[in-house]
């Protein structure tokens, strides 16, 4: 009996070292859930609209929360062939790249510019990170005309597009600078940049209105604000009721054929440009041909004529100035 208890003894003291020197078992780790990512959009539809070439150009976005699902462009004034196929193909590219940083289409630049711009605003509604209200300030950007870039300097006051200049372009004399000189103007008085352009200067024109754009965006505003619908207005001039020649198209050929008739003593001589700008192809037409042996060219550096100027005030006096025409 006595051998048979210390024996239950000794197995009960080894059982219990082992139990003392056993490592206790970890605790099971609740499983820990991923924080959700958060949206990058609130889901919806949103419209902005940016100035193309020809007119507004329209965006239509669908998001979900973090992504682009469907995307239309509309552009009703953009040229067909060129704005207008961009136009088609744009919904392609901006779902593959899911946002508004995608390539420039070749011969549709100004159409492009106006598609990412209005991108851009939608998308960033869509995060909530728009501006209802353009913030006062000067704003000055760079633009590509059409001989070069073209600076654009925007100010705003009080929610108001106070003044637009244009401090340094490239654009052909005679003919993008009558743009400079005009479309700043329009843009101020209508408070759009959905304003008349100058007929025989639509690049240069768009490209100013590209930079007013860009300004609004830059003041946190949206270019939809400023792009209003504009009545178109004419100009009214009184012209005689009769006259012994009348001219139609103030063209190189339409100019000379007026002085030349003035020489020949037919004084009341009257010609109707359609354009906003006279002269048709004689500022690019290489004016060494066109005034060569002229009294502008036999006046060179004598102070009496301006090397070069718009129309108005400075190459149509200076060849026309014994002429009365009209």
């Amino acid at each position: 009996m006595k051998k048979f208890l210390a024996t239950l003894l000794a197995l009960a003291m080894v059982f219990s070292m082992a139990a003392c020197g056993a490592p206790a078992a970890a605790p099971t780790a609740a499983p820990v859930e991923e924080a959700p990512a958060a949206a990058t959009y609130t889901a919806g539809t949103y419209t902005a609209v940016a100035q193309g070439f020809g007119g507004p150009v329209t965006v239509e976005v669908t998001v979900d929360a973090n992504a682009i699902t469907d995307a239309k462009f509309t552009g009703m004034e953009e040229t067909p062939e060129y704005g207008g196929m961009a136009i088609r193909n744009l919904k392609d590219v901006v779902l593959a790249a899911q946002s508004n940083d995608f390539d420039t289409v070749s011969s549709a630049t100004y159409t492009t510019a106006a598609a990412k711009l209005a991108l851009g605003v939608a998308l960033d509604e869509a995060k909530g990170t728009k501006t209802a209200k353009v913030q006062d300030g000067k704003f000055t950007v760079e633009v590509v005309g059409h001989e070069g870039l073209i600076t654009v300097t925007t100010m705003f006051v009080g929610g108001k597009i106070q003044s637009v200049s244009v401090p340094a372009n490239n654009e052909t004399i005679g003919v993008g600078t009558y743009a400079v000189k005009y479309v700043p103007g329009r843009i101020v008085e209508t408070q759009s940049v959905n304003c008349d352009g100058v007929t025989g200067a639509s690049v240069s024109s768009a490209a100013i209105k590209q930079g007013v754009a860009q300004a609004i965006v830059l003041a946190g505003g949206s270019v939809a604000d400023f792009n209003g619908a504009v009545e178109k207005t004419y100009e009214v001039q009184d012209v005689p009721a009769e006259a012994d020649v009348v001219i139609m198209g103030a063209g190189t050929a339409g100019i000379m054929a007026a002085a030349r008739l003035v020489e020949a003593g037919v004084t009341n001589v009257v010609i109707f440009e359609k354009s906003g700008i006279p002269g048709g192809c004689f500022a690019t037409a290489y004016g060494g041909f066109n005034n060569t042996n002229s009294q502008t060219i036999a006046n060179w550096g004598t102070g009496k004529y301006a090397y070069c100027g718009d129309w108005e005030t400075v190459v149509g006096p200076a060849l026309l100035c014994r002429y009365q025409c009209t």
